[in-house]
């Protein structure tokens, strides 16, 4: 029983970070926060926070940006779902992106610099409602015994968007195969990071910088080459295990299945 409780002690100081920048443009409703689009009854970003809360996480900060104060009016202090909300802004500068935002929110103190965190999104749907203690327990041990700065979470396998032909030596296709499964292990947006892995967002992304900066193509390659980035790899697909909504083709498809 000791294990569980020092389990539950970690989910309840662990920060929850839920990006919620992107528009519904994509899903023909530019005027809408993508996290505000409604699947099955329930916006995005209420099911993602249902995800957490249910796995006992309480703490969130939501970094919002254009109509983003669509977002704190409808889920105000978090309280009509039993958590507790903060919001930081997007940084004042014309390209942000993902790593800009992340500076901020730990530089304006709503992201907690000395307290772990989970960084997640809110237009990925995850079916496994046990997702977030597995991962946690998964990252602790690594941080136990590797040392670790912080975690990823991969998908064994995704669909491949396009048909595949297949072709002999001279040339000639010898069939198809439409939209296949690639075995990879994909990145599904997921990370927790330590306080060591927030200074090193402070210290390398520069807010000021003339382009939008995302965290995962310069923070996790850095603590990768340090060997203090652990992973753990879910079975599944895009399909069945975790849902991108970035179409209205994907959006539909969502819809069918919570709806089942």
């Amino acid at each position: 029983m000791k294990t569980l409780h020092e389990l539950q002690n970690e989910i309840g100081k662990t920060q929850v970070i839920i990006l919620a920048g992107g528009a519904g443009k994509r899903l023909g409703l530019p005027d809408t926060p993508k996290a505000l689009v409604k699947v099955a009854g329930e916006t995005l970003i209420e099911r993602e926070i249902k995800l957490y809360s249910n796995c006992g996480f309480k703490n969130f900060k939501i970094l919002i940006g254009h109509l983003g104060e669509k977002i704190k009016k409808y889920l105000e202090d978090g309280s009509k779902l039993g958590v507790n909300i903060e919001y930081s802004e997007d940084p004042p500068v014309k390209k942000v992106g993902k790593g800009k935002a992340l500076k901020h929110a730990l530089e304006n103190g709503v992201i907690e610099r000395d307290r772990r965190g989970i960084i997640t999104f809110p237009d990925d749907l995850k079916l496994d409602k046990y997702l977030p203690i597995k991962f946690i327990a998964h990252h602790l041990y690594g941080r136990e015994t590797y040392e670790i700065w912080a975690s990823v979470l991969l998908i064994s396998s995704t669909t491949y968007p396009y048909g595949v032909a297949k072709v002999d030596y001279n040339g000639l296709v010898l069939g198809f195969e439409e939209k296949p499964k690639i075995h990879l292990p994909t990145n599904i947006g997921v990370c927790i990071m330590e306080p060591e892995a927030f200074e090193l967002v402070i210290k390398e992304i520069d807010i000021n910088a003339p382009k939008s900066i995302e965290f995962e193509a310069t923070i996790l390659p850095k603590i990768a080459q340090m060997k203090k980035l652990y992973s753990m790899t879910i079975q599944g697909d895009d399909k069945t295990t975790w849902i991108p909504i970035n179409t209205l083709k994907e959006l539909e498809y969502a819809r069918t299945i919570l709806t089942k």
